[in-house]
């Protein structure tokens, strides 16, 4: 499934103003593809014969509407879906061209190197990559070798669906050895908004000072910016005491009893009516 293809003049031609039955070009493989999708599903091109050597080939519609919905929060004028690449022989899922910026939507499994390659090969034609990777196959229990060397990489995760719905999302998990031992709950994310870190003048969870060493991006709602904003973000000071309260207690740290009291009352009590009244306020607030 794809969003563009070329007509038999070379041009580009988005799927909404596609003809059915007539043929178009695969932007990667050339092959024959056509328009199907109407009222109740989101237009796209298929290809006509299988071609499985095509990366196209193998979008799910789980990947267009992650497509659609970052289309949706920039501007037309400054974002191209599935923008080819030909130096590096690439085809990006949505480019911010002010920012020179790509968002990489993976949805299926993926090696560590294609991970790197693809970031590497975006970078020498002077793009910075945001990872935006769906929670049915990652942010699992544990991680994958693309994952693992993403930790250092700005990314997020997503449960869109076939239908559009769902959120892009930050999530802070407990990692050793290659596990997920303990997260919790995800915080909607805002790209549309990038952010700037300001001059940091307080103590930082562990986690929070690794991101801010490797990451180069960070956006609106992340944990980064949740983190100096948290008079902004209801329950985001519990939020993060609750992170800091996890890393001494994995780390291995010995707690006084207050603090043991502490935990396990965020644990057990705070952090269930926590979640309640978020999702109380996002249905209400929209």
């Amino acid at each position: 499934m794809q969003l563009f293809a070329f007509n038999h003049r070379q041009q580009l031609i988005p799927a909404i103003h596609a003809k059915k039955q007539c043929d178009y070009r695969c932007l990667e493989c050339g092959k024959m593809v056509r328009l199907r999708g109407g009222h109740h599903r989101q237009k796209h091109f298929y290809h006509v014969q299988a071609n499985h050597a095509c990366s196209l080939h193998h979008k799910s519609m789980e990947h267009l509407q992650i497509q659609t919905y970052l289309y949706s929060l920039l501007s037309p004028a400054d974002c191209i879906l599935e923008r080819p690449f030909p130096e590096v022989s690439r085809i990006a899922d949505v480019v911010w061209l002010s920012q020179k910026l790509i968002f990489e939507v993976q949805c299926s499994p993926i090696t560590q190197e294609e991970v790197q390659k693809r970031s590497q090969d975006y970078r020498k034609c002077g793009y910075e990559i945001v990872w935006i990777l769906h929670d049915r196959t990652f942010n699992r229990w544990r991680l994958c070798g693309a994952e693992v060397f993403l930790q250092a990489h700005t990314h997020y995760f997503t449960n869109i669906d076939k239908e559009g719905k769902g959120i892009i999302y930050d999530c802070f998990a407990w990692i050793e050895g290659g596990i997920r031992q303990q997260k919790m709950s995800p915080v909607e994310v805002k790209l549309n908004f990038p952010t700037i870190c300001p001059p940091i003048e307080k103590k930082l969870p562990q986690f929070l000072k690794r991101r801010l060493a490797t990451w180069k991006l960070h956006f609106q709602g992340d944990l980064i910016d949740r983190f100096f904003n948290q008079d902004a973000a209801p329950f985001a000071p519990l939020y993060f005491r609750e992170i800091v309260q996890i890393e001494e207690a994995k780390e291995g740290k010995r707690l006084t009893w207050s603090q043991l009291f502490k935990y396990a009352f965020a644990q057990w009590v705070a952090r269930p009516y926590r979640l309640v009244f978020q999702l109380f306020l996002e249905k209400y607030s929209n």
